[in-house]
């Protein structure tokens, strides 16, 4: 009986996402992009060198030297059944020797009677000595809705987007502040032409600008690092961070393997509001990256945790 109550909140509230124009809120969010990102807290605008950042800050991948792809999935709220609530990513980066490097990224969530997709293309270039990087994204946005079906539906056709919108970031490494340990801050904002994705160009459905800070520190002498970020969107403010340990170092098949170990956090700064506690694992074996994230949304029961796997290849 809960499940069923809660599908039919999930399409009430899609049917009056569409009709009200409120896209804003739940279109083209962060639904899992990266199981590595993920299990950090999702704080990654100070990341760098992987190409899951097109989606968080085009700067992150203007450190890159090698050809590097990964793609993602992700399972939401596996206790909803008959909904198909999964999503799925994909994006790569490449570096065009001095010129700079490009990235692209796609994304694809179709649960019933909804489809969104999201494509990004961008181009990263550093400066002053490799510290520091600027980034630019265009991103091509598309959804859909079915038709109204049943018994009891309102007769009138599905509902449908396309619009495009652009994203700006800047990183910067301060390289050996202590021996083999660097801190690494970025930015970004999201969204800053902040376009309406009402399928009649309402200006009520605008998408926020999303602004990023953040700073990490990585030592390179005990194997660890540290994120953190802040998000600002709309009136909402929200906190995240986390951090990954080198667990084990070995020999598999003869190429050089690492296990990785992530946990991570995040809430927004308002009384009462959502928490996400996040937890996973990276295996990197050769050229080989396989991350794997569990979350769980402290107000958000009875639908259980989401689960994201990713698989990366880094090209020598």
């Amino acid at each position: 009986m809960k499940t069923l109550l809660l599908k039919i909140f999930l399409t009430i509230s899609l049917l009056i996402i569409v009709k009200t124009n409120a896209v804003q809120g739940q279109a083209f969010v962060d639904k899992g992009y990266s199981a590595k990102i993920t299990s950090l807290g999702r704080a990654a605008v100070s990341l760098s060198d992987d190409p899951s950042l097109v989606f968080y800050n085009p700067a992150g991948i203007g450190f890159s030297h090698s050809l590097k792809l990964f793609t993602s999935y992700t399972n939401l709220y596996p206790n909803v059944t008959d909904a198909n609530l999964n999503f799925f990513s994909l994006a790569g980066e490449y570096p065009l020797s001095n010129l700079g490097v490009i990235g692209i990224g796609v994304t694809q969530f179709a649960p019933t009677g909804w489809s969104e997709n999201m494509a990004v293309g961008t181009f990263a270039r550093q400066f002053f000595d490799e510290r520091l990087s600027f980034g630019g994204s265009v991103k091509v946005l598309r959804w859909s809705s079915a038709a109204p079906q049943g018994e009891y539906a309102v007769p009138e056709n599905g509902l449908s987007y396309l619009g495009f919108s652009f994203d700006v970031g800047v990183l910067y490494s301060f390289r050996d502040v202590f021996k083999d340990n660097d801190i690494q801050i970025g930015a970004s904002v999201l969204n800053f032409t902040q376009p309406s994705v009402a399928s009649n160009g309402s200006p009520d459905a605008k998408l926020p600008a999303e602004m990023n800070f953040g700073a990490s520190y990585v030592s390179r002498v005990y194997d660890y690092s540290v994120t953190t970020g802040i998000t600002v969107k709309g009136n909402d403010v929200r906190v995240c961070g986390g951090a990954e340990f080198v667990g084990l170092r070995t020999t598999v098949l003869g190429s050089n393997a690492e296990f990785l170990v992530r946990a991570g956090g995040g809430r927004l700064t308002a009384a009462d509001s959502q928490g996400e506690y996040d937890a996973g694992f990276g295996l990197i074996i050769g050229n080989v990256a396989i991350d794997y994230s569990f979350s769980y949304q402290a107000m958000v029961g009875n639908v259980g945790g989401i689960s994201s796997l990713s698989l990366g290849y880094a090209f020598n």
